[in-house]
């Protein structure tokens, strides 16, 4: 079990909606879903991330060639069903029994249309009987027999009857418009239905609509469907069930749903398809499920588009939908980038890196984006075409001119771009899987083998690297070159100034594939009792000082029998670890002896200078006293890094400092600051 690698346990789709007939499955993807036996998928799921990524097209067509192995017995169909409730939305629910007496009354109704329809098939027994009777080519014989067979393994999907089926995963309004989770065994069904609300509108309007503006204005034309739902069936391992559940309805489930209702109250996009599916089936019952299928995806958005959904998701790559004319995207993370060092039983992808500063947070890239670089997935121009770019668009050109020594920033003033309009594209290659943001790589910063290198494909990376940097040495006696020794900075392996393209070069291919990663520098302000002692006396001169009385304790050292402990030691204060204490003796009037101890405070370590407080301020004033004015401004800039977040290597890039006045201002303040080095 690894809840790093990608698993979607995704193994179909469903489009219910529900009318004043009654509820019913429209539309399943794929044509012959498969179901496990309704099982959980084992643990050696296959994936194709962890092979290769050009098998990953094929997965999904295979997939949807087989059938069901397995039908579920009468038992299976028989067990209870049991709702999982989400504790957020716990409210929006009612119980799990309530559920089943729905599912109950359901299950009657269709029980009637049932001797409803075998009263009719039996009127019209006799006609097929004869037709049958009066053919004497036993192929033809043969024919219909199999056609009858075809049409009742289409009445199944997932091993349900259809009808059965659309009912419950078509709940009543209450339990509509919230997480929609229900199991069969190991199988989950997953959704968010979206029922329409007592006005008869799909969406709530804080605000009146302006009926000047057609777009404020909801199609409430809705024909008969009253509700629709997109189903994802799911059936992960039940170890992992909650956390492939809950990042499916985050990522994919609620986002499409909130888009088709959108859509469905602007448009009646929703409703339109609908009729436009049940059409297409009804008038091509001769043709085959694939063939059938194909005119399905071909003529209905809709119906492909879920089509893609599953094609994508389930095979973990990106879902790029088109929804009535309008491209969204969708994707579950795949997780390749930690902060913190893994166990070694840990399965991760290859090519996973260790950063705990690179990290894709949309508010926190925009803050610091323009003085990141990109560091490219693959070449250049097999990401144009895997995008579909135009060869001579903006992004074509903006993608040939990344480079990972370069900033965004100075990539954007030397190709005279709007820097606006590079962070967008910088943050679509990245949402895209194509690109990854960095700090610019500078040979005087120091690399070392990431503890996560993909040692377990050496042999493969040794084949490629060779092929890539025929010039320099393998790939195990480059690593060993800055593994061997204390970690340093990149030049030192550099052999010359000629060698410093080819070795940049290789050490962008090296991170990119997770043999290397960056060692940075993080610092703290540290404030020590000295300082603490000078601001003291500074504001007991001003007159403002409370020390004496927050910090002087008295202790009864005389030989009273009052002040003895049990085992007849007096009671004298001893200092804790980390304190000491200065002390006096003063006599009472009753001939007393009180020891007066006065405590000394333990060093601070200032987590957010930036914040600091009016005694805080005159501590850091008393770190930078006496050092040139230079130095002084360069530290009232820098002082809001230095809170252990931000490594100066960004620092240099953010703020235009060289190497050399930074080092001059960390050795006249060393004695004041905590440094570490960390991925």
């Amino acid at each position: 079990m690894s809840l790093y690698l990608p698993n979607p346990c995704l193994q179909g789709i469903l489009l219910a909606i529900s009318t004043h007939n009654g509820p019913q499955l429209v539309y399943h993807y794929p044509p012959r879903p498969r179901s496990y036996g309704f099982k959980a998928t084992p643990f050696t799921v296959d994936n194709d991330l962890l092979s290769s990524e050009d098998s990953s097209s094929d997965s999904s067509d295979s997939d949807s060639s087989i059938d069901d192995s397995q039908e579920p017995s009468s038992k299976i169909l028989g067990k209870k069903l049991s709702q999982k409730l989400n504790a957020d939305n716990i409210a929006n629910y009612t119980s799990g029994q309530t559920l089943l007496d729905l599912l109950d009354e359901q299950d009657q109704r269709r029980e009637a249309r049932e001797k409803r329809r075998r009263h009719q098939s039996r009127k019209k027994g006799s006609i097929s009987s004869n037709s049958l009777k009066r053919s004497t080519n036993n192929s033809e014989v043969n024919s219909l027999m199999n056609h009858h067979h075809h049409q009742q393994q289409n009445d199944k999907v997932f091993g349900f009857d259809v009808e059965f089926l659309s009912e419950f995963v078509s709940p009543p309004k209450q339990l509509c418009n919230s997480r929609f989770e229900l199991t069969v065994d190991d199988m989950a069904f997953l959704g968010l239905p979206i029922h329409v609300n007592d006005e008869g509108r799909w969406r709530s309007h804080n605000k009146k609509p302006n009926p000047e503006n057609t777009e404020d204005e909801e199609h409430t034309d809705t024909g008969s469907m009253s509700m629709f739902h997109i189903v994802f069936v799911m059936n992960p391992p039940m170890v992992e069930y909650n956390y492939r559940i809950d990042e499916m309805f985050h990522y994919v489930v609620s986002r499409l749903s909130l888009v088709l209702r959108y859509e469905q109250a602007k448009s009646n996009y929703v409703w339109k398809e609908v009729k436009k599916i049940l059409k297409i089936k009804d008038n091509n019952e001769n043709l085959s499920i694939e063939e059938l299928y194909v005119k399905l995806k071909s003529e209905s958005s809709l119906a492909n588009a879920i089509a893609q959904c599953f094609d994508s998701i389930s095979t973990s790559d990106i879902a790029n939908l088109e929804i009535n004319d309008k491209l969204i995207s969708l994707q579950i993370p795949i997780k390749n980038q930690f902060s913190s060092l893994l166990p070694k039983t840990t399965p991760v992808l290859p090519g996973s890196y260790l950063s705990s500063t690179t990290k894709y947070n949309e508010e926190e890239m925009d803050h610091n984006m323009a003085y990141m670089a990109l560091l490219l997935q693959d070449e250049p121009e097999k990401i144009i075409v895997d995008l579909k770019t135009e060869p001579l668009s903006p992004l074509a050109n903006f993608i040939r001119n990344i480079h990972p020594m370069m900033s965004l920033n100075k990539l954007s003033m030397i190709n005279q771009l709007d820097l606006g309009q590079v962070k967008s594209f910088a943050n679509h290659l990245i949402y895209w899987r194509r690109a990854r943001a960095i700090i610019p790589l500078q040979v005087k910063s120091v690399f070392i083998v990431s503890p996560m290198a993909p040692m377990e494909y050496i042999d493969e990376g040794m084949k490629i690297f060779k092929h890539e940097f025929p010039s320099l040495p393998s790939l195990p006696s480059f690593l060993s070159l800055l593994s061997s020794s204390k970690p340093r900075q990149y030049m030192t392996i550099i052999p010359s100034k000629d060698h410093k393209d080819i070795y940049l070069d290789a050490l962008a291919w090296l991170i990119r594939h997770g043999y290397m990663t960056q060692l940075m520098t993080f610092v703290w302000l540290k404030i020590s009792n000295t300082i603490k002692l000078a601001v003291e006396e500074d504001l007991e001169r001003e007159g403002i000082s409370k020390r004496n009385k927050d910090k002087v304790k008295f202790t009864d050292i005389s030989t009273d029998n009052t002040s003895k402990d049990k085992d007849g030691k007096s009671g004298e204060k001893v200092a804790g670890d980390g304190e000491s204490t200065h002390s006096g003796r003063i006599t009472t009037s009753n001939r007393r002896e009180i020891e007066i101890e006065e405590e000394e405070e333990e060093d601070t370590i200032l987590l957010d200078p930036e914040r600091a407080t009016a005694v805080e301020r005159r501590w850091i004033s008393k770190c930078i006293k006496g050092q040139p004015s230079d130095l002084v401004a360069l530290f009232h800039k820098m002082l809001k890094y230095f809170n252990g977040k931000t490594p100066l290597e960004l620092i240099i890039v953010r703020e235009n400092i060289s190497r050399h006045d930074l080092k001059r201002l960390l050795n006249g303040i060393s004695e004041h600051i905590i440094s570490v080095k960390h991925w």
